[in-house]
């Protein structure tokens, strides 16, 4: 009799677990998402152009849009007084907005030979060592602008338009590095006229003219100008202070005055008093590392 009433028991006690683990539960519910991924952006400049020389389109300067190799915006090698050209350079930053800035590097201004006539100007003769003893880039005139005008024209016409185009620079043929900002955070847009990135995606169009004046005589035969054109972009997002290469005038605690080692260029060297000078920053187009240099002297260019 007990037996049989234990195992009754038994039996009921396993239905009654059985049943009541049966009637538990609480609300619940699962969402999943599947197949998360980050992908880098793209920051791609790219260029083309279209060039005239003495009013005749170019072949050798003028393509349609590239990442560029050993294009040349101008190879010209029998140039004269009363020569001139045009280039209209357009600027393509895919696909994300960038800051921008453009340099240009003179590798050469050298006078190649000395003939008669050039030594009748009154023109020194020519030594093989100096890549620097040339008169070309002084007797050259550039005017580089943001060709934006839609008045009376469309942006990118080849045609400078003053009042409606936006200059950027004009003079003769720079003899050290020099860079502008085309668009930074702190220089206005020179497509917009206000601080703010390039727009990815768009196209930005800049000209650059040249023309030697028939004022100029024999002094520049035989010589020979040669400079590198560099446009930099980088990121706009995540990077407000963005500049290009500047120059300003601050206060610092010691004395500076440049020497000069290499023929070339000016290097600094630390004289020990305190005044005002030039400081020159720059930014590596390579690697984007960035440096200061205080110049003493008034007359000094900054160090390269």
């Amino acid at each position: 009799m007990n037996k049989k009433i234990l195992i009754s028991l038994s039996v009921i006690g396993a239905i009654a677990a059985i049943v009541i683990g049966g009637t538990i539960a609480y609300f619940s519910d699962t969402e999943t998402s599947t197949g998360n991924i980050f992908t880098a952006g793209k920051l791609d400049l790219q260029v083309d152009s279209t060039c005239k020389y003495n009013g005749v389109s170019q072949a050798f300067c003028t393509w349609t849009l590239k990442d560029l190799t050993s294009e040349k915006f101008f190879d010209f090698s029998d140039v004269k007084p009363g020569d001139s050209g045009e280039d209209t350079i357009s600027l393509h930053v895919y696909n994300n907005d960038a800051w921008g800035c453009v340099t240009i590097t003179p590798t050469a201004n050298d006078d190649i030979s000395s003939n008669e006539p050039e030594l009748a100007a009154s023109d020194i003769q020519n030594d093989p060592n100096n890549l620097w003893d040339g008169e070309l880039a002084q007797n050259m005139q550039f005017m580089i602008w943001a060709d934006v005008c839609n008045q009376g024209g469309v942006p990118g016409d080849n045609i400078y338009q003053a009042g409606c185009d936006r200059l950027l620079t004009q003079g003769t043929g720079p003899l050290a590095p020099v860079t502008w900002a085309l668009a930074d955070s702190v220089t206005p847009n020179v497509f917009t006229g206000t601080i703010g990135p390039l727009i990815g995606s768009n196209n930005y169009y800049i000209g650059v003219a040249w023309n030697i004046p028939t004022t100029v005589g024999n002094e520049i035969q035989s010589d020979s100008y040669s400079a590198d054109v560099s446009f930099y972009t980088e990121q706009h997002r995540n990077n407000p202070n963005f500049r290009c290469g500047s120059a300003r005038v601050v206060t610092v605690t010691d004395t500076w005055s440049v020497v000069d080692t290499d023929g070339l260029y000016g290097e600094s060297q630390n004289l020990g008093d305190s005044q005002q000078h030039f400081e020159w920053f720059a930014k590596n187009r390579i690697n984007n590392s960035g440096f200061e240099m205080a110049i003493g002297t008034d007359d000094a260019a900054p160090a390269g």
